[in-house]
């Protein structure tokens, strides 16, 4: 950050800005149901494709899902979803305990730690 946008700014080198962010009409937003999601990323931005799937027939070893909506967001926005995403569910287990089904998670896949 440049000295002049600084001085404009009020924030000093190592402080951090301290936001509020208000999101209106989230009332006037249509309620999407999600319980499976494919994520995707370019080097110009992250694809998030939630979807819904029902019943799975016994046996059969595909799940048909449909497409409820597809976001797309640049990487660095992409970045703060993980970290307010993590936040979150720490808050929720908190409160309500383990999730069930975490351990259909690999391991590996553990979001990377920002760097300075």
């Amino acid at each position: 950050m440049s000295e002049e946008k600084k001085a404009e700014s009020g924030i000093q080198e190592g402080e951090k800005e301290s936001l509020t962010l208000r999101i209106q009409g989230v009332n006037d937003c249509p309620v999407i149901y999600a319980n499976i999601a494919n994520i995707t990323a370019t080097p110009l931005d992250f694809q998030i494709v939630f979807g819904f799937f029902g019943e799975r027939e016994p046996g059969v070893a595909e799940i048909n899902a449909k497409a409820q909506v597809r976001i797309v967001m640049a990487p660095e926005h992409a970045g703060m979803l993980t970290g307010l995403m993590a936040q979150t569910v720490k808050n929720y287990m908190k409160q309500h305990g383990p999730l069930r089904g975490l351990e259909l998670i690999p391991k590996d896949s553990a979001p990377p730690k920002p760097t300075p």
